[in-house]
């Protein structure tokens, strides 16, 4: 989803099977191009997992400090991956939940 990486746009488990569809949809009309690992994505989407967050990893990647509100010296990445994931998952900001009425708000 183009420019939504950046600032950790993600769906909720109860927007799974939707966003899944969404994303068969968009590779089926060629708008997504193939090969980039969509597969992946839409088998995320059949998991117990609670959200699916976008990120990326050239720059601040999920879960960062940034997101995570604490300062340099709070030592953020010297806490354990799953606490650092919890921080940052409290913080995600609602504006960039995709749900099926939101998603006029995006592009794919």
């Amino acid at each position: 989803m183009s420019g939504q990486m950046e600032i950790h746009a993600h769906v909720k488990s109860e927007n799974f099977k939707w966003f899944g569809r969404l994303i068969q949809q968009a590779l089926d009309l060629k708008i997504l191009r193939e090969n980039m690992n969509w597969d992946k994505v839409i088998g995320l989407c059949d998991t117990d997992e609670p959200v699916i967050v976008m990120s990326y990893s050239v720059c601040e990647s999920f879960p960062n400090q940034s997101l995570s509100g604490m300062s340099n010296n709070d030592g953020f990445y010297d806490l354990p991956y799953t606490k650092q994931w919890d921080i940052c998952m409290k913080n995600l900001d609602s504006d960039v939940e995709i749900t099926p009425e939101s998603i006029g708000r995006y592009y794919i």
